[in-house]
């Protein structure tokens, strides 16, 4: 058993960035305390290569792939007798009384039935097609609403790596820490009623608030570009995907003992997301200023300079910085600009931001 278990989505030790360095450092600069590390990502190439070194204080990396699925072979039936009754009620209920029906979902249908089941019987069991089918027909009636073939694929795309996260081997430890909410934070509050021990959120950045923007800008939420029918529903599964992001952030704050974050204006948005306002805190990040104050200053006179530090990604929209300083420019003679950061995790995006820097003569 290791003291802490920190649950981490998409950062360290495979991804560079803020809270990747956050993570690093708060591991090397506590090495009285023994980590375990559950990282969970999309799979494939993402797991291949460290890139931070690991302290000898992680005594476990577990990991998690998302989105590894190859659904294959027959329907099957669950060998197990699952609560109709708690899931018909779940699914009906709104988002507040689903995060509060979560505990008793789980104990009650996961938990006693964690060794009975895989995410690949349960999509492909009978018990689920009739689940879907019959939602499908509570919620659209007839022509009023996607085909049921897109509703279909949708369900298990997004409840696929539900799945995996419910019934998912989580190691044990005092106290289990998620550095956000989304599907590491649902670990996290999954951890929480497993096993009673206490869970820490931290957030740099609001999770759900993020997954929204890049849901409203995204054009793979549907299964065909052909599909008409798709296209004129394209924001039932939009709104789909947004609902479960903010159903796993809810949770995540339900669970969570403590939670914390960097500044007012992110607590405020955590408040009014569902976190209780007793349970947030924040600790912004500390700036050695005795190191960074004697820098020697290498601007030049009348020079006007700006800096973006952040990863070249798209989530972090540097294009609209880039198209943003052209205007400056047109007011500005003499302007230094320098965007800082990686940029080989989106190499696309990165090239497309090069090119708009050309394009505008920046």
């Amino acid at each position: 058993m290791s003291d802490v278990c920190l649950i981490l989505e998409g950062t360290y030790p495979y991804v560079t960035g803020g809270v990747s360095t956050c993570v690093y450092q708060l591991i090397k600069n506590t090495p009285q305390i023994n980590y375990s590390i559950v990282y969970i990502g999309g799979g494939g190439e993402e797991f291949k290569e460290y890139r931070y070194p690991i302290p000898e204080n992680v005594k476990l990396i577990k990991e998690i792939s998302l989105f590894d699925y190859d659904i294959k072979g027959e329907v099957k039936y669950l060998d197990v007798e699952l609560d109709q009754e708690l899931l018909k009620r779940f699914y009906a209920s709104d988002r507040k009384s689903r995060v509060k029906l979560f505990e008793q979902l789980y104990l009650a249908v996961v938990q006693p039935n964690e060794d009975s089941f895989n995410p690949f019987d349960i999509l492909q069991s009978k018990q689920a097609w009739d689940f879907l089918t019959m939602f499908y027909q509570q919620r659209f009636s007839e022509g009023d609403g996607p085909s049921f073939i897109d509703y279909f694929y949708t369900w298990r795309f997004t409840h696929y790596p539900l799945f995996k996260i419910l019934t998912a081997d989580i190691p044990r430890a005092k106290i289990y820490h998620s550095l956000c909410t989304g599907y590491a934070g649902l670990l996290g509050a999954v951890a929480n009623i497993k096993y009673s021990r206490p869970f820490i959120l931290t957030e740099h950045g609001i999770y759900s608030h993020e997954r929204e923007i890049e849901i409203y800008q995204a054009d793979w939420i549907h299964n065909t570009q052909e599909d008409l029918q798709a296209r004129k529903n394209l924001s039932v599964f939009k709104d789909w995907w947004i609902k479960l992001f903010h159903f796993m952030s809810e949770v995540s704050y339900d669970r969570a003992q403590t939670i914390t974050t960097l500044f007012e204006g992110n607590r405020d948005k955590q408040i009014k997301l569902g976190a209780a306002e007793e349970k947030v805190q924040i600790i912004p990040n500390g700036i050695n200023y005795e190191m960074y104050s004697s820098l020697e200053r290498i601007t030049k006179e009348g020079e006007f300079v700006i800096s973006m530090v952040g990863r070249v990604v798209s989530i972090k929209d540097v294009k609209t910085f880039i198209k943003s300083l052209s205007l400056v420019k047109k007011k500005i003679d003499s302007l230094t600009v320098y965007i800082i950061g990686p940029y080989d995790e989106e190499p696309d995006y990165y090239d497309e931001c090069r090119n708009l820097v050309s394009f505008y003569e920046l």
